[in-house]
């Protein structure tokens, strides 16, 4: 009878502990280790799903109840320990056992348990990749040589930021000394692969000298205000008003991703000029290939197709369109979206880094010189620098990475480092490919369309526009598409037939109206700068933990039925990544065409964006009555007939062109040569009219005549050689000058 009713207060114990509604069990000042019996039979229930666990007067509950989590596994979200005077070894034993069990669905881990350096460094190697967020305050004690001053802790932790899915790590009153967060902010420096970082909260970085001013003059305020004000336009990114240090996280991944552009093909917007200094090349987007980029002052050194060079802002910078012209997608848009990796293969593998030691990749070891100097040498031509007019001694440009790179001044890889042999199953470790057909994956990214949406062909995506709606279009009368730019107008109208569209280019003079072909026009799609930097580190970080899943047999050891499980986890990450895309994408809110005269501002992204839900409900039915779905639709191109649905308008416009063009030079070539007879003729002398000028008379000039005239059998006829008056002028002749007109 004892036993049933101690077991049954027990129990009951535990349940007043455990909140259902919440599914939180908050364990507080217990001081007997037998009020805890059953936490394991709870844990197994999975009905639990976070523990908080706050100062016990027993060491031992503390590890019986860490004990108790390692016995069942992926079945806590959160769990929060914040303990005083335990055993660390035995502790760091233990919660090893514990976030190794949980290592699937543990997001939130709190660690209050003032460990001295050594074992926090410890407690850092030992968690999962998985967390969101991790909370290392209060690891400190009150004998100073305990606080967190070894740079191992640092490195350690900037480790795992690398390699892991953080987004948020606190840590509040740890006592870290300046010349350490330096330290820590150098290390960050170093990172070249794509992070999940947002937020550092708990450290005040305004103060270290490591970070470019300007970015620390801003850590004070809001990132959205910020963000703001270098962009123009409003942040449309979903960041709050209370996260600390993020202005410092947007320089470190502005850097990595700004990178990732040198080489690449991006549309650079030139803004409406004033109208004193108006140029008809204004109010376009133009394609340039970036060579150098500075991600402290936010600014990009593109190239044109002309050979010109211009500094370019980010708020003036976009990708490609995701559309194609007359419908469709563009193909391998990932590679326009995401930045180029070639030849720069060795970032390339250290985005592809599989963070699973069994894969033998090689990590930088961060931390080895951990003692050592804090200072290292940067081998960067400073040929590969880009010069501003602000002085490099200021402390604006103090800082240890590279700011501005170019694509020269990305190392490549060694030649012995490439591997050409082929082998099923064999993962790339340059390139992180996988040739095992189970794994294959489509790397390729799609924007979904409003035509997708309505479960129409993908030949029509953002071709099917309806009036008030912007697009973009290229220029009809460009018979040989020497013109790159695209143009920005609104569809006032949608005709029955070809030409479909009769457009208003709205940063034109007199806001002309322009009929255009369906071939010509494509709906316009806009990123912010901010959300194009968070869906790229988004999308590579997402690929990098698939590859890591995607690990073939030949470097670990797998059950035989993980590929399902790998197959289900590739297929949520690719709806994620989906997600992500259309989140991060904008269209620019449909305009009654009664607002056309109103004053449009210079950049696009300050007109009203809006995502593609909000985008599709007011269209939808007027796109599904498109003329273009409704009749058979011909091309007139050129004044020749293609079908749209063969697929050859592109390719039998070109060749005609070539022809054409032939033609014309072939023309122009015979008229050249008419010309030169013609003007050889009239360089005979005009008293022999046989020998071509050669002599120029003193002091008039003249010169429509040759020295002497040679005929046959070698008689002489000295033409100007005998006279003493100029033959045009009369004036005497004071001598002769010779002309050498070959």
């Amino acid at each position: 009878m004892s036993e049933t009713s101690q077991k049954i207060t027990l129990t009951g114990s535990l349940r007043r502990m455990f909140k259902q509604s919440t599914t939180a069990l908050t364990i507080r000042h217990i001081k007997d280790v037998r009020l805890l019996c059953g936490i394991s039979e709870l844990l197994a229930t999975g009905k639990c799903r976070k523990i908080y666990l706050y100062e016990t007067h027993d060491p031992e509950i503390v590890l019986y109840v860490l004990s108790a989590i390692s016995t069942v596994r992926n079945v806590l979200s959160r769990l929060h320990i914040d303990i005083w005077n335990t055993d660390y070894k035995k502790l760091i034993n233990l919660l090893s056992e514990s976030l190794n069990a949980q290592s699937e669905t543990l997001e939130h881990l709190t660690i209050k348990c003032r460990f001295p350096n050594e074992y926090l460094t410890q407690a850092i190697q030992i968690l999962p990749n998985k967390l969101k967020v991790l909370d290392l305050s209060e690891n400190r004690v009150l004998i100073c040589y305990f606080r967190i001053t070894s740079k191992a802790s640092m490195a350690a932790l900037v480790s795992y930021i690398e390699t892991s899915e953080l987004e948020c790590v606190r840590l509040v009153n740890c006592n870290i000394k300046p010349e350490t967060l330096g330290y820590f902010v150098n290390l960050m420096f170093e990172i070249e692969s794509p992070f999940s970082l947002r937020t550092i909260e708990g450290v005040d970085l305004s103060e270290c000298k490591e970070i470019p001013k300007n970015v620390r003059l801003c850590l004070k305020e809001p990132a959205c205000v910020t963000r703001k004000r270098q962009m123009n336009y409003k942040d449309y990114s979903k960041i709050s008003r209370y996260d600390t240090s993020v202005q410092f996280i947007d320089h470190l991944r502005n850097a990595i991703f700004m990178k990732r552009l040198v080489g690449l093909i991006v549309r650079v917007w030139w803004p409406p000029t004033e109208d004193d200094n108006r140029t008809a090349f204004s109010g376009r987007f133009w394609p340039a290939k970036v060579l150098m980029v500075n991600p402290i002052d936010l600014v990009v050194v593109v190239l044109y197709d002309n050979d010109e060079v211009d500094h370019v802002p980010c708020k003036f910078v976009q990708p490609l369109n995701p559309f194609k012209y007359g419908g469709g997608y563009t193909d391998n848009y990932s590679y326009h979206l995401l930045g180029s990796t070639h030849p720069r293969t060795n970032s390339k593998s250290n985005e592809f880094k599989a963070h699973n030691e069994m894969l033998n990749f090689k990590h930088k070891n961060s931390y080895d010189n951990s003692f050592g100097e804090t200072d290292r040498e940067s081998n960067v031509d400073s040929s590969d620098l880009l010069k501003t007019p602000e002085s490099l001694n200021t402390d604006h440009y103090k800082t240890n990475i590279n700011n501005i790179v170019k694509r020269s001044s990305i190392s490549g890889y060694s030649v012995s480092s490439v591997t050409t042999r082929y082998e099923e199953g064999f993962l790339c470790r340059n390139c992180g490919y996988n040739n095992n057909p189970d794994y294959a994956i489509n790397h390729d990214v799609n924007l979904d369309s409003v035509e997708k949406s309505l479960g129409l062909d993908d030949k029509f995506g953002g071709n099917l526009l309806v009036p008030g709606e912007f697009c973009e279009f290229r220029d009809p009368l460009d018979k040989f598409r020497n013109d790159p730019s695209d143009y920005i107008a609104v569809v006032r109208k949608v005709n029955k037939t070809e030409p479909l569209y009769e457009c208003v280019c709205i940063y034109l003079d007199n806001n002309e109206v322009i009929t255009l072909h369906s071939n010509d026009v494509r709906r316009a799609v806009v990123i912010p700068w901010y959300n194009w930097v968070s869906l790229s580190f988004k999308i590579l970080t997402d690929r990098r933990i698939n590859n890591d899943g995607l690990t073939p047999n030949r470097y670990q050891l797998g059950h035989p039925n993980s590929g399902i499980n790998t197959l289900n986890n590739t297929i949520v990450n690719s709806n994620n990544i989906r997600e992500c895309i259309n989140s991060n994408f904008y269209y620019l809110k449909r305009l009654d065409l009664a607002e056309l005269d109103e004053f449009c501002p210079k950049n696009p992204l300050e007109m009203k964006l809006i995502d593609m839900n909000s985008y599709l409900v007011p269209i939808s039915q007027e796109v599904k009555s498109h003329p273009k779905l409704t009749s058979i639709q011909k091309c007139y191109i050129n004044h020749f007939i293609v079908d749209v649905s063969s697929g050859k308008d592109e390719e039998t416009l070109k060749i005609k062109s070539l022809m054409e063009y032939n033609e014309t030079l072939q023309r122009e070539l015979q008229a050249e040569r008419n010309k030169n007879n013609e003007l050889q003729s009239k360089f005979k002398c005009i008293l022999c009219f046989e020998t071509e000028i050669n002599c120029m008379l003193d002091p008039c000039s003249h010169f429509s005549f040759c020295h002497e005239y040679v005929f046959l059998f070698k008689n002489f006829s000295r033409c100007a050689k005998n006279l003493k008056n100029c033959p045009v002028c009369r004036q005497k002749i004071s001598k002769f000058k010779i002309l050498n007109l070959t």
